[in-house]
């Protein structure tokens, strides 16, 4: 999933005539400047929803205009993870029954 907030911004730009950048979005959101530019800039940025909340507040958006999900991306995530609980499940089942070593 990614976040499209650079995107965002511009259209509220656009939308309302009023600049809009992290310096601006960060004073009137609260949110540290450095954070607002990882949100922005960031791929695999987790941002929490909080912080999400206040950014559509500001732009006037729902989450939906700011996120964007990428299927390919998910099913690689889902792959990777599902691969790493398959090895942990077997790596449980190859250590049950034989003693602790000391």
């Amino acid at each position: 999933m990614y976040i499209t907030l650079q995107e965002m911004m511009r259209a509220y730009t656009r939308r309302t005539k009023e600049e809009m950048t992290y310096k601006i979005l960060a004073e009137k959101t609260h949110i540290p400047r450095d954070r607002i530019g990882s949100i922005g800039a960031r791929e695999n940025y987790n941002a929490s929803l909080d912080d999400l909340n206040l950014i559509c507040f500001v732009l006037g958006m729902q989450p939906n205009d700011l996120l964007e999900v990428n299927a390919e991306r998910a099913k690689e995530y889902y792959e990777e993870i599902t691969r790493k609980k398959k090895k942990k499940s077997k790596k449980k089942k190859n250590t049950k029954g034989k003693p602790k070593k000391k």
